[in-house]
């Protein structure tokens, strides 16, 4: 359990670290909207992968190991559990980002590159306000450390947790661009935007702890049913805000796609090593 949760507290400094460099571009510094689109489309691509090639087939075989009802299919939990992440992250995003869509892109003022580069949800976060923005991406970086947390105390060794770590810090950091950005435009002083960026980033460690302790010592069914819920999550994150950056843009869309691939195929190789 000690080496665990120091494994957890490691992956989640790293995160946090990753994402406070993230926001701190757009405070300080001039980025090209090109580099943030490659880091998405890559993101997409390796979440995407980590839900379907590890994290379900690790839950699935998890609920077999440990269902105590005979009559219940473990597919069946594990699909219930998967719409549940899913269902939750597409709640969480409508209810508190309701702007949600493509009919108000005509109003936000970013170039092209920067402009596609950018999910759903961060799209949004111009419309409702540099406020609104920490509030409604915090509460889904809580859930990204939830999925670590769970991946950690579920995973059979620690190589299921370093992946997540992989797929949750490429689109963590186009996140935290996005929020300070917002901050930014809203005129919030930079030394405000960056305690708002850290209590943000912190969401990662803070869900992380909190699905250790409480999944920890569980009933191993029940870890593969988190995990399998994980993987909702990020199948959502992944197809309905990383991957139609790829439709919005008007060119580059053979390299992103090129891209989204190699995320899928970088994940898909080292969870063959590590995991498999």
């Amino acid at each position: 359990m000690e080496a665990a949760f120091i494994t957890l507290l490691v992956l989640s400094a790293g995160i946090f670290i990753v994402g406070m460099i993230g926001g701190y571009i757009p405070l300080y510094r001039e980025w090209s909207g090109d580099k943030l689109s490659l880091m998405v489309a890559f993101g997409g691509g390796t979440l995407l992968a980590a839900a379907l090639f590890l994290m379900l087939p690790e839950g699935w075989e998890h609920i077999e190991e440990g269902l105590p009802w005979a009559d219940v299919e473990a597919g069946f939990v594990a699909a219930v559990a998967i719409m549940a992440g899913f269902l939750l992250m597409y709640l969480l995003e409508n209810l508190a980002l309701p702007h949600l869509g493509h009919d108000h892109e005509e109003h936000l003022g970013h170039s092209g590159a920067a402009h596609a580069a950018e999910s759903a949800s961060e799209r949004a976060v111009h419309q409702v306000g540099g406020l609104s923005a920490f509030i409604a991406l915090s509460m889904h970086t809580l859930i990204d450390g939830v999925a670590l947390g769970t991946a950690v105390t579920g995973g059979e060794d620690f190589a299921l947790g370093g992946l997540v770590f992989v797929a949750i810090i490429f689109h963590k950091m186009p996140a935290a661009f996005s929020l300070t950005s917002a901050l930014k435009a809203d005129h919030y002083p930079n030394r405000t935007a960056l305690a708002y960026l850290a209590i943000f980033n912190a969401m990662v460690p803070v869900g992380a702890v909190l699905a250790f302790v409480v999944l920890f010592g569980l009933p191993v069914w029940l870890l593969g049913a988190m995990l399998c819920f994980s993987a909702g999550t990020f199948i959502h994150v992944a197809t309905s805000d990383l991957l139609p950056v790829i439709h919005r843009q008007h060119s580059g869309k053979g390299l992103l796609s090129a891209v989204v691939i190699l995320g899928v195929l970088f994940m898909a190789a080292f969870g063959w090593i590590g995991v498999g």
